[in-house]
């Protein structure tokens, strides 16, 4: 198996100031529900071991850079194995509330 890469912070540069969808499970089953949120910026964290998904000045989500990447064009999918947890954006065109 080849060694993990990083992620890289460019990939989630079409998630920025869209409106979209957020959610992470486990790999037991725990499906946590969509959460709808507007990604303002994406940023290391200081010592580069995460990516910082920051929806206002000071809530962010970090998600490990070690994690296994899947993607397509409305969906990116980080699988943090350490952890055992997944976290999941897809765009949204709109939000219906």
């Amino acid at each position: 198996m080849a060694p993990a890469e990083l992620i890289n912070i460019a990939e989630l540069d079409s998630y920025v100031s869209i409106p979209v969808q957020l959610a992470i499970h486990d790999e037991n089953g725990t499906k946590a529900p969509w959460s709808k949120k507007v990604i303002e910026q994406v940023t290391l964290c200081p010592d580069g071991t995460h990516l910082r998904l920051y929806f206002d000045q000071h809530h962010f989500l970090a998600i490990p850079r070690m994690s296994q990447v899947v993607k397509d064009d409305r969906l990116w999918i980080a699988h943090d194995e350490e952890n055992k947890l997944i976290y999941m954006i897809r765009k949204e065109e709109t939000f219906h509330e």
